[in-house]
């Protein structure tokens, strides 16, 4: 694996993160419908960002590899409970998976804003649960729950740990 590293985004990087929510969501394709506009471009409300920007309790990373642009996170209050860092959206390029990136872009993320987490996983997106179950153990070892409960109008699988509980 190559050096690591996550930057805080702010809206300089705006652009930046809306091109690579284009790719994550060609990603997603395969787990649920998302249209695609005339333009080519996926239907993206560019101001569903905009909290990522202007208020302090969401969180927006760019992730690097050896200094290449590879990806990006973002952490919000968890809806049910703004009290716990939820992991809304993760995406690590195609060429950097399974190699240790988006597992350390995690740990460094988590390391950034300890404590109460959850990360959320469509039922369907077997891959995704496989590499949070990896990712979450190696912050937290077995300090974690998982289940599996409603999330708006679907059932998803729900990570949740305490960063700060030392394993």
């Amino acid at each position: 694996m190559c050096f690591v590293e996550i930057e805080r985004a702010g809206r300089e990087q705006c652009s930046v993160v809306e091109n690579l929510f284009q790719l994550y969501m060609h990603d997603m394709l395969a787990f649920c419908p998302i249209v695609m506009t005339e333009t080519g471009r996926f239907r993206f409300d560019a101001a569903s960002l905009d909290a990522y920007w202007d208020d302090i309790a969401h969180h927006a990373f760019l992730i690097r590899s050896a200094g290449e642009l590879c990806g990006f996170l973002l952490v919000h209050p968890a809806p049910a409970d703004p009290g716990r860092y939820d992991m809304e959206q993760f995406f690590v390029l195609r060429r950097f998976r399974r190699s240790g990136v988006g597992a350390e872009a995690f740990r460094q993320c988590v390391r950034a804003l300890p404590g109460q987490w959850q990360v959320r996983v469509l039922l369907e997106n077997q891959p995704a649960l496989a590499f949070w179950q990896r990712a979450v153990a190696g912050v937290v070892g077995s300090g974690f729950t998982q289940c599996i409960e409603p999330d708006d109008d679907l059932n998803m699988h729900f990570l949740r740990f305490d960063s700060a509980v030392e394993c």
